[in-house]
């Protein structure tokens, strides 16, 4: 008799928990993520090869969007980590890594948000990059893929039932420097259209990450197919060389997926003159994504990177599992 009123106490106290956890009001909002894992081999030839089981920016998050009807607002946040389950940490002692965290104001004048997240510029990518986390991830041989800390950004309301306008400061922080102490060192700013078939978007990145940025971005589609292509222009600013030696560094690239049934076929292709750690020149990529569900997905996926400059090519075969919950 008294396991069983233990028993029932300990399911109303769970049950109750559970409401409050997931109530409307202060404490709204959901826990998510994802999980994506890949065993792949690695080759490379000067370095030689090897296997890998990777973890691909698997992540987990908290996000919440509160109306606040007295004043016709909505409180939004975000706190997201990365988390990696190949080998447990990253580095000595990092288990965890932050990603996109924020909280911010939305209302009929658009979005005002502060923290750590990605730059318009690196957004406005849309669905460009169809192997990102990946070895494939076009941020391997293409500068502007930045997440910023100590930014603070406005998006304009859908303008003309399509076009949106992003602009985010960074501020200086930086007393003992008179070039980094003022209120908005670093700009990063977009303008997007998006209907049911195009989405285009123009970007620009000012002394963010030490550089200057251009991106254009197309994006067609039809029935089950989808093209995309971009085009990009990138300067640095603090008097420092990208690999191949030079301060300036173009890149071009055009993506296509194409579904059929639970199956996506995908191929990617990206010229690249430089970025600040790898002289790449082109990177192609392969790859087929098969739905279990609509969270669940098998993949597998090619990527063959070739360093011009250096004359060093390297080359990533693997297949995975992505679950998002």
């Amino acid at each position: 008799m008294k396991r069983t009123a233990l028993s029932t106490s300990l399911a109303l106290a769970t049950a109750t928990m559970c409401g409050v956890a997931f109530a409307d009001g202060p404490i709204d909002g959901k826990i998510y993520g994802k999980i994506n894992i890949s065993y792949q081999v690695n080759d490379n030839e000067q370095d030689g090869g090897d296997y890998s089981l990777n973890s691909n920016a698997s992540r987990f998050g908290f996000k919440g969007d509160s109306l606040l009807e007295d004043v016709a607002l909505s409180v939004i946040y975000k706190i997201e980590f990365e988390t990696y389950i190949d080998d447990g940490e990253k580095n000595a002692d990092q288990t965890l890594k932050q990603r996109n965290s924020y909280v911010g104001l939305r209302g009929g004048f658009g979005t005002v948000k502060a923290g750590k997240f990605d730059t318009p510029l690196k957004k406005a990518q849309g669905k460009f990059d169809l192997f990102g986390d990946l070895s494939g991830d076009i941020k391997a041989v293409m500068e502007g893929e930045n997440r910023a800390s100590n930014i603070l950004q406005y998006s304009s309301p859908k303008i003309a039932d399509g076009v949106v306008l992003t602009a985010a400061i960074i501020p200086g922080e930086e007393s003992t420097d008179s070039e980094a102490d003022g209120p908005a060192d670093g700009l990063s700013a977009s303008i997007s259209y998006k209907n049911d078939t195009l989405y285009l978007a123009l970007a620009i990145d000012s002394k963010i990450d030490g550089q200057d940025t251009q991106r254009l971005v197309v994006s067609y589609s039809v029935d089950d197919l989808t093209v995309s292509g971009m085009v990009q222009s990138a300067e640095t600013t603090d008097g420092s060389l990208y690999a191949h030696g030079e301060n300036s560094a173009d890149s071009t690239g055009v993506s296509i997926a194409y579904k059929i049934d639970k199956n996506t076929l995908k191929l990617q292709y990206v010229d690249s003159d430089s970025t600040s750690s790898v002289a790449a020149g082109e990177q192609l990529s392969l790859g087929v994504d098969h739905k279990l569900s609509k969270k669940t997905k098998l993949f597998a996926f090619y990527t063959d990177q070739d360093a011009i400059a250096t004359s060093n090519q390297t080359s990533y075969i693997g297949f995975g599992l992505e679950h998002k919950f």
